[in-house]
């Protein structure tokens, strides 16, 4: 079975909440590209922290996208570690614990949507 990427799931999420917002809002090509390099680099981080699950969120008002890894921890000695990189595009970063015990890192990107 191949392996979940970030992008898979999020181009899912998108694809559905577009159904969701109608013709009041178009996606920008630009922004979800960027997006994808930015699930790249997320992809990376959860290989490395061997993620156990991905979650991503639109939220219906911002339209602000939302990124979580579930790892066991995340231990990050390196101030030049790839994670901050991604932590400093992002909107914010959020860390709580998922029910199951594991550390739950949320990313919140900018929307990729814009009014029509």
């Amino acid at each position: 079975m191949p392996k979940i990427k970030c992008y898979d799931i999020v181009r899912e999420i998108l694809d559905e909440a577009a159904i969701q917002f109608g013709p009041q809002y178009v996606e920008v090509k630009e922004y979800s590209d960027i997006l994808r390099q930015y699930c790249e680099k997320i992809d990376i981080i959860a290989d490395e922290f061997d993620a156990v699950s991905y979650d991503v969120d639109v939220d219906e008002f911002e339209k602000t996208i939302s990124i979580t890894i579930e790892t066991v921890d995340l231990s990050l000695d390196n101030p030049n570690h790839l994670f901050y990189k991604i932590a400093s595009k992002s909107l914010s970063v959020r860390f709580s614990y998922g029910d199951d015990g594991y550390l739950a890192t949320t990313f919140v990107f900018p929307s990729v949507w814009e009014a029509a």
